[in-house]
């Protein structure tokens, strides 16, 4: 009851499924008295007395645990015998029992005492006992069963992007069925055969019938008839008027849901590939098959599936079902395939062509008479006009001229129910033709003939037979509203009256064709009638509504940007959520010749299209950015054909498709988190000269200064390494790691690019491999094997390589290394202690016996468990690694039809293990696609590459060569998608990322990330992309460029200034961003920048990673650049680097710290006044930070994890010593990143920045109280007596000693106390400000603090009370965050500086932006 009641403890409740009660006395026993007399004479325990009858603390009891049991299993087991010398019961069965209905009360042959106790296992009431207990297990059971199912289902349900509304059309289907119709196909041989027989003779049926001849409720009947008789059936309804239901990539994610609902090995197939990253929004229909049906579900299906297709001659891209889908089939797939659809041609062609076995079932006319004459008799008793004796004449005459059609038959009945006289009655039907096109026709005239309303009839019939959905009332009543700019109160009435024999309403309240038949005849090129609908005027006219609806005022950007979110957009039309995903699509298939529409796209991407971005990012929807790119890079194209292109309005529109892909690809955390963020903070960050950034609203936007790109670029990102050249590189599922020639290997986030950390193998490395699922990386050069776990940096094992390692791979529990020697090396990496090393050589398994040379090229497959190795003047070798034999030879073929032995250079297998093909380049310039099974030559292109990535969905190969071009192909055609092009680098190495889009080449200095845009259209799955033609990408440099490693700015001055990796200072415009000129120059990077004013003059301290010390003066007036002066070159000859450093410009003192050791030097005469060595670990691990003093400039404080040390400036002697105080949750494994003097409601603080590298942490506090750190008045003595003391500074003399002692340094102790913030998650802070802080956060949000909100602290609670409110500013790309750990940042007033690669870019007046 208490945990109930606790929400801290809720979790703790839910976990309790039963109750089991064994003679309690829940209303108390009589007996108590006596025991608690009894009880008196040795110890009173007071709780007996709780036990009587009249006891109120048993009432308060029963009357909570009444509220609190509802669910739970409730046993209540009573006793029935007396106990030896008691002449009643303990407890009696009144008491025993709760009273509740859903209580199961049990009585047992037993005293109060062997009600719980038994003798044997054998015993009665042991067995009535454990069996209660067993049924509350196995409910229990079954219960977490269905609620993980449950979850899991919810999680497929997103992950697949599968609706719910397949099980409303199944529903209506069902109830337009008849009772005891469709029973004939249950007695067709070739169903029978389908149904009952076995996958290998009988996996493919085909139901073809004329239009309107029952098939969508005939496939109803049969989905029930599967799932009444115990079978898994899933099933898919195809609708060509409805583009989410039209494509086949719908389909098979529909049906893959399904069959994970009925089969639990399905569902952990499909868990199991979302688990490894797997997005199927990303694939097309082959690899959707191949991926997830093949080397997925099918594997792991535990029983036999059923899949029912209805109307496959309305899918939109059928092609892909009959040359992939069906010919893969095979006899032990554990799937059955029924398709019904209309005879054509297509169908009949694609099935012949594919030589696997089906059979076919044609739907005839006797078939489906039965059912037809009782839907007929059934409504012709109904008839007001007809009587009992002239039905059956009726009955025959209707069908004899309804061929077998229903949809004939029911719309004849329709008209008949409106006729009052028998005489009207066999008007009808003599008139009405034979046939669906004759009966169309005939409706088409009689609504010709109707007075009034054509105009809104053929509104309807346009609306209805062209939208890219059905639409819903609403929506329709909108699109009507603005096309015939009139109101319709009773719309749902209109539409029966006006269109009732072509139009209908489901149940649902969408409006839809009456059959598809009746879209194809209005649609017609041959009907002639006023209602006839040409599909390209169609389509222009409803993108002309939808376009004038998106250029209205309701769509207008808000004048106020600030503090603007998703929920102050007001309510709109309901036709506003059909244009936001509609418009793009009819405008695809518009008219491109008509200036009236092309005047409405121009307005709508001049003035509303960034509150049309808003509203899709608002429903998070991502996607259709990329769909509407598209569907208007389409009509673009289709425009730039009737139009000049030079034509500068036709180039504005042929950029805007670029832009709405890259804003996606680019920005899509910044929209799902702050989708208002599209009108002013995310334009100023887009190229100067996309059209995102020339879009209205300039002086409302976030304010950036910098040379930005001019357009955008497939390249992503380039990490440059001045230290080193890469010389491996590989993806895994959270992190990118490139290994150095100097044995560094650098890890960066996916999400970010941002430097997560650097482990040291201590040579080059020339292979690394990611573990699957875990936080293992395995490193390879010539000499050692490591195995790191990167989430702690930690070394695992290190083993001694084999002889010129080739390949580095995990397969399994196994890491395994293959060797040029012709054998490959493992180790079981799940053992404790050191792997045994297991050595297996595939030159044994030879049957040729022949001697083979060392191995020149190698791929491993742990999906297809092979191996390939290329031998120089022989063909390839194909090795199976689970039978350690050989399977035979491959390679490209020659002309004469021999396998060629030129050599190999480097060869990939495909990772998809339904697609068992290898790909080799050849020293000749070829590249090959093979079938390594079957020894054949799939394809063959010209191309001189030297390097091959296959992607892991096994789509695409990416092929690098020594001249910089990028080859990507269609793995399994090799079909050339896309080529990228730059000047001539040997690309040494390529690698895909987990999503399968972006991938990664290594060149030079440099590592390069790409992100195609041609990938990013072919994203989606849907006849919205595709890829036609390969596109190729000029990219001019991809060379490394010189970064900025630390800025500084001086306020009073005006003037910046940065550091470069390249050794170079420059001064930077704050008006511009742009370098004036450069300060000095070093020879290797620049680490550390400080400037300051004295006077006229600015001095500039620069350090370099080689502790090179660079002071330089200059003077900067009225914005004129003054060269600058060198003052002072030293070299701090120490063991590290320098890691911080402090200045004291009155004193010409630098402070300078490396890991171990701290100088104080003064700079005046290049002499080193004092240093200190550390000999506490911790202080090492931890590290520290040297600061000001806040109150007294003679002193400077040090502040580590564990205590807060103060000097003076003078003689760098200790004063004082005070313990530092960090919550015990926080001290492990703590590292100190910065410290900062603010000032809060005008007291000094101490803000510090915490970070845990295990958990990847960060934590912001402040230390209060720091006049405690004040100088004692003996302590100037100190300072005087030791000003020219040189030296170790640990043991100050006697006289020091006993100043700090008497000080009671040792008792006092400063408290760090935690910031609690909403919404903090901060990756580094950048500054502090006007009392707020302002940093970084993980998302990439530069995001503001004020830290006043911070309630004071109390002596009881060591934690700020309350927590403060964290404001998002501005949102910065990850590109620019790419290749650093923590990005070069600087507040300067109310700007903030920030490094963008080699540029520096201000960000002005950031403040005045929330999101």
């Amino acid at each position: 009851m208490l945990a109930r009641h606790d929400a801290i403890h809720a979790s703790l409740a839910d976990r309790f499924a039963a109750i089991y009660f064994l003679a309690t006395p829940h209303r108390g026993a009589d007996s108590a008295k006596l025991l608690k007399k009894i009880l008196r004479v040795a110890y009173d325990r007071p709780y007996v007395g709780d036990l009587s009858p009249s006891s109120s603390a048993i009432q308060v009891i029963n009357d909570e645990f009444r509220h609190v049991s509802a669910d739970l299993g409730l046993w209540s087991f009573y006793e029935t015998q007396h106990m030896k010398m008691f002449g009643s019961l303990i407890v009696e069965p009144e008491s025993a029992l709760l009273g509740y209905r859903e209580e199961n009360q049990v009585p047992m042959a037993a005293d109060h005492r062997s009600i719980c106790k038994f003798d044997t296992a054998s015993d009665p009431n042991y067995t009535l006992l454990r069996n209660a207990l067993a049924s509350t297990v196995s409910v229990a059971s079954t219960e977490a069963l269905l609620e993980t199912k449950h979850h899991s289902m919810k999680h497929l349900s997103k992950y697949l992007e599968a609706a719910d509304t397949l099980d409303d059309e199944f529903s209506q289907l069902r109830e337009l069925r008849q009772e005891s119709s469709c029973n004939w196909i249950l007695h067709k041989k070739t169903f029978i055969d389908w149904k009952e027989g076995s996958v290998k003779q009988d996996q493919i049926l085909w139901i073809k019938g004329k239009p309107a001849s029952g098939k969508s409720v005939l496939a109803s009947f049969i989905i029930e008839d599967l799932r009444q008789s115990g079978k898994n059936c899933s099933f898919f309804f195809f609708k060509h008027g409805d583009k989410s239901k039209s494509t086949l990539h719908s389909c098979l994610r529909h049906c893959a849901y399904q069959m994970s609902d009925a089969d639990g090995g399905c569902r952990e197939a499909l868990l199991t590939k979302s688990a490894d990253g797997v997005q199927l929004t990303h694939m097309d229909e082959r690899t959707i098959w191949r991926l997830i049906f093949q080397s997925g579900i099918l594997k792991q299906a535990q029983s036999t599936h059923f899949l029912v297709i209805d109307a496959l001659d309305e899918c939109s891209n059928a092609s892909v079902f009959f040359d992939t889908i069906l010919p893969s089939l095979h006899s032990d797939a554990s799937l059955k395939i029924l398709f019904l659809s209309r005879d054509t041609p297509f169908i009949s062609q694609g099935l012949s062509s594919i030589h696997v076995r089906f059979s076919c079932c044609c739907i005839s006319e006797k078939d489906t008479l039965p059912d037809l004459r009782h839907i007929v008799e059934g409504k012709i008793r109904l008839l007001p006009a007809v009587g009992t004796g002239t039905q059956n004449g009726l009955v025959e005459r209707i069908l004899s001229k309804s061929r077998g059609s229903f949809l004939w038959t029911i719309l004849v009945l329709k008209e008949l129910a409106s006729c009052h006289t028998l005489k009207d009655v066999n008007q009808v039907l003599d008139d009405v033709p034979k046939g669906m096109e004759p009966l169309y026709k005939r409706t088409l005239s009689l609504m010709e003939s109707a007075p009034r309303s054509k105009a809104l009839a053929k509104a309807i019939l346009l609306w209805t037979s062209c939208a890219i959905r059905p639409m819903s009332i609403s929506e329709l009543n909108g699109a009507l509203k603005l096309d015939l700019n009139d109101v319709f109160p009773q719309l749902q009435d209109s539409i029966t009256a006006l269109c009732g024999q072509l139009v209908i309403i489901d149940k649902v309240g969408k409006v839809q064709m009456i059959h598809e038949t009746a879209r194809e005849f209005l649609l017609g090129e041959t009907l002639e009638s006023e209602f006839s609908i040409h599909s390209t005027s169609a389509h222009t006219h409803m993108a002309k509504v939808c376009l004038q609806y998106l250029t209205s005022r309701e769509m207008r950007p808000p004048r106020v940007m600030r503090r603007r979110n998703s929920t102050s957009i007001g309510p709109r039309d309901d036709f506003a959520f059909y244009t936001y995903y509609a418009y793009s699509y009819h405008l695809s298939k518009a008219d491109p010749a008509s200036l009236e529409l092309f005047d409405l796209v121009e307005s709508f991407l001049k003035s509303n299209i960034l509150t049309w971005i808003e509203a899709v990012a608002s429903s998070k929807d991502l996607k259709q950015l990329i769909r509407s790119s598209n569907h208007i890079r389409a009509y673009a194209n289709a425009f730039s054909i009737e139009h000049s292109p030079v034509n500068k309005q036709v180039q504005d529109l042929q950029q805007w498709p670029r832009d709405l892909a890259r804003v996606t690809a680019m920005f899509s955390p910044a929209l799902a988190t702050a989708p208002s963020a599209i009108h002013s903070i995310i334009p100023p960050l887009c190229p100067q000269k996309s059209q995102l950034h020339k879009t209205a609203g300039a002086s409302r936007r976030l304010k950036v200064l910098g040379r930005a790109n001019e357009q955008w670029d497939d390249r992503l990102l380039g990490i440059n390494f001045h230290r080193g050249q890469p010389s491996s590189v590989c993806y895994g599922e959270d992190f990118l790691a490139v290994g150095l020639t100097t044995g560094a290997v650098h890890l960066y986030h996916l999400a970010s690019y941002q430097e997560y950390r650097v482990v040291q193998h201590g040579e080059s490395v020339n292979h690394l491999s990611f573990k699957k699922k875990t936080a293992l990386l395995g490193t390879c050069g010539l000499k050692a094997v490591r195995l790191w776990n990167l989430r702690t940096g930690e070394e695992l094992f290190s083993f001694k390589s084999p002889p010129r390692p080739l390949n580095l791979q995990f397969q399994g529990k196994f890491l395994m290394v293959a060797s040029q020697k012709n054998f490959v090396v493992s180790w079981d990496i799940t053992e404790e202690n050191e792997p045994e090393r297991i050595e297996r050589s595939w030159v044994e398994c030879d049957d040729s016996k022949s001697v083979l040379s060392t191995a020149g090229a190698l791929a491993l497959s742990e999906a297809h468990k092979m191996l390939a190795v290329a031998y120089n003047g022989r063909p390839i070798t194909i090795w199976d690694t689970e039978e350690s034999s050989v399977i035979g030879t491959c390679g490209k073929k020659l002309p004469t039809g021999e396998t060629s032995t030129h050599p190999v250079t480097a060869m990939v297998f495909n990772p998809n293990p339904s697609i068992e093909l290898l790909a080799a380049t050849y020293l000749d310039g070829n590249l090959a696609l093979l079938d390594p099974l079957e020894d054949k030559q799939v394809e063959c292109f010209r191309a001189n590459c030297q390097s091959l990535a296959a992607s892991p969905n096994g789509r695409l190969l990416a092929a690098g060569g020594a001249d910089g071009i990028i080859y990507l192909f269609e793995f399994d055609t090799l079909k050339l998608l896309y080529k990228v092009k730059s000047q001539s680098s040997f690309i040494k190495s390529l690698c895909f990322a987990k999503d399968s889009f972006i991938f990664a080449d290594i060149r030079g200095t440099r590592c390069t990330v790409w992100e195609p845009e041609a990938m990013l259209q072919d994203s989606l799955g849907d006849d919205s992309s595709g890829i036609t033609s390969n596109s190729t990408i000029e990219v001019t440099n991809v060379e490394s460029t010189a970064n900025i490693t630390t800025i500084s700015a001086l306020t009073q001055s005006n003037t910046i200034y940065c550091g470069k990796d390249d050794g170079t200072v420059g001064c930077y415009s704050p008006s511009t961003a742009a370098c004036l000129g450069i300060i000095s120059k070093h020879n290797v990077a620049v680490r550390h920048l400080r400037s300051w004013e004295s006077g006229q003059m600015i001095w500039i301290l620069s350090i370099d990673i080689a502790n090179r010390i660079l002071l330089h003066s200059t003077s900067f007036s009225k914005g004129e650049f003054t060269a600058a002066e060198l003052r002072l070159e030293m070299r701090l000859k120490a063991a590290g680097a320098i890691t911080d450093l402090l200045l004291n410009i009155s004193e010409w003192k630098l402070l300078l710290s490396t890991t171990d050791v701290d100088y104080l030097v003064n700079i005046s005469y290049e002499k080193t006044v004092g240093d200190r060595t550390l000999s506490c670990l911790a202080a090492r691990q931890t590290g520290r930070r040297w600061v000001d003093h806040p109150t007294d400039t003679s002193q400077i404080m040090c502040i580590s994890g564990e205590s807060v040390e103060i000097r003076f400036w003078k003689s760098f002697t200790e004063t004082r010593n005070i313990a530092l105080k960090i919550p015990e949750a926080m001290v492990d494994f703590l590292q100190l990143r910065k410290a900062m003097p603010i000032t809060l409601r005008g007291t000094p603080m101490l803000m510090m920045e915490l970070f845990d590298p295990t958990r990847g942490v960060m934590s912001i506090g402040v230390l209060e109280n720091l006049d405690r750190t004040n100088m004692d008045p003996k302590c100037a003595q100190l300072d005087s007596a030791t000003a020219e003391t040189v030296g170790l500074m640990d043991t100050p003399d006697d006289n020091a000693d006993e100043l700090v002692q008497s000080m009671g340094g040792e008792k006092e102790h400063l408290q760090f106390h935690e910031i609690k913030a909403e919404s903090f998650n901060v990756s580094h802070v950048i500054g502090h400000s006007s009392g707020s802080l302002v940093f970084l956060s993980k998302d990439s949000w530069v995001c503001s603090a004020d830290l006043s909100e911070r309630a004071s602290v109390t002596a009881s609670n060591s934690q700020a009370e309350g927590e403060i409110r964290a404001t998002r500013h501005f949102f910065l790309p990850h590109t620019w965050l790419a290749g650093r750990r923590e990005m070069p940042s600087a507040l300067m007033q109310r700007d903030i500086l920030l490094a963008r690669g080699s540029e520096l870019v201000i960000i002005r007046g950031y403040a005045d932006h929330e999101c």
